[in-house]
């Protein structure tokens, strides 16, 4: 499940991903992706492994 992401291109998201800022964290970064004022951002070639949830 994708919400409030953007996913630049060649950027690749594993099965069974949950990328959803329930928390409405603001800003962070991860292995993958990061946020910024509340947006989800997956950057170009970016991986999200298998399995990740937010």
């Amino acid at each position: 499940m994708l919400d409030r992401v953007i996913i630049d291109k060649n950027a690749r998201i594993g099965d069974g991903v949950r990328l959803v800022n329930d928390k409405q964290v603001e800003e962070a970064d991860a292995d993958g992706y990061y946020i910024r004022n509340g947006t989800i951002i997956v950057p170009k070639g970016g991986v999200v492994k298998e399995g990740t949830v937010m």
